[in-house]
């Protein structure tokens, strides 16, 4: 009996495993030159921002997997982000900006 529940407890920690994400320090460190185009490209100064979170989007199925990443980008001068969408590789593939960053 004390087999099978340390058996069971290694199945049930290995598949949290997969559904943890991806740390926001480890995917931004990963992607931090591509952001850093980005907003140079958007015209946003790195003193305007306030915060990056980076945020890995996996795909579904039986082997979750990261397909890309999101990099959500808080502003100092408006409320709302500028969002930036990054492949797996963490080329930028689209970006957007919201609430009343879009003014800006």
């Amino acid at each position: 009996m004390r087999t099978r529940l340390k058996t069971l407890l290694a199945v049930a920690v290995g598949a949290l495993f997969f559904l943890v994400p991806i740390s926001t320090t480890v995917a931004r460190a990963a992607c931090e030159t591509e952001i850093d185009t980005a907003l140079q490209e958007a015209k946003i100064p790195k003193t305007d921002v306030k915060e990056i979170s980076v945020v890995a989007e996996r795909g579904g199925g039986n082997a979750p997997r990261i397909e890309g990443y999101t990099a959500w980008v808080s502003r100092k001068s408006c409320s709302g982000n500028y969002v930036i969408n990054l492949s797996n590789s963490c080329r930028a593939t689209g970006a957007y900006a919201s609430g009343d960053c879009k003014r800006n």
